[in-house]
């Protein structure tokens, strides 16, 4: 049962965010509407699981044990160097774009992000942490968290095959920080810093309107 919950509800996450994408032109309602269905999610999963909550920020000082061996803050570093090129290559390069609007664009997309980061967070995150710990090893769910993470990013921002890959390998490395640390305060904050880039190459070229 564990694990039928904790595949269905980020795949629920996944779709309804697809859903509101689609349907909302306004990236600020969308946040906001997302965030709800994030946190009625998360909910269902800690409410349904024998397991201490997890949301909540953790232990920032607590040893790293990951796959890549390495500090989360020095991961959250490199990837957003990645991040931010790949995005650019992907949104920005070869269009005319208002270079007076970086600072409004930036200054906007910190909020967004904060919002952004927390509910797939507590979407792809919570709801698979949450539920699975106890049903199989520790290595596995971050795995699951890392591919419900990673798939729907081929229509998203990163997108395509290597938006898959970055996504995917940001969600095994988030899982596995909420394992190393109690909470989501890691994981929070490395996808907060991926999401900045994003958000403001979206608004600076009109991708994404307010």
């Amino acid at each position: 049962m564990n694990l039928i919950l904790g595949l269905a509800l980020p795949i629920v996450g996944a779709s309804f965010l697809l859903y509101a994408g689609k349907r909302t032109e306004s990236f600020v309602r969308y946040q906001l509407i997302s965030l709800f269905g994030a946190l009625a999610l998360s909910g269902i999963a800690v409410a349904s699981s024998n397991n201490e909550s997890i949301i909540q920020l953790g232990n920032f000082s607590a040893p790293a044990n990951n796959i890549i061996d390495a500090p989360y803050a020095s991961f959250a570093i490199i990837a957003l160097a990645i991040t931010t090129l790949v995005v650019y290559l992907q949104i920005v390069k070869g269009k005319q774009i208002d270079r007076a609007l970086f600072v409004k664009s930036l200054f906007l997309a910190i909020p967004l992000s904060i919002m952004n980061s927390l509910t797939e967070e507590l979407i792809f995150r919570v709801t698979t942490v949450q539920v699975l710990t106890g049903a199989t090893s520790a290595l596995n769910i971050a795995i699951i968290s890392g591919l419900l993470f990673g798939i729907p990013h081929y229509f998203g921002n990163p997108g395509k095959i290597p938006g898959v890959v970055m996504a995917g390998f940001l969600g095994v490395i988030a899982a596995q920080s909420i394992f190393d640390t109690g909470g989501i305060g890691w994981a929070w904050a490395m996808h907060f810093l991926q999401d900045i880039p994003i958000i403001t190459m979206l608004l600076l070229t009109g991708a994404k309107k307010l």
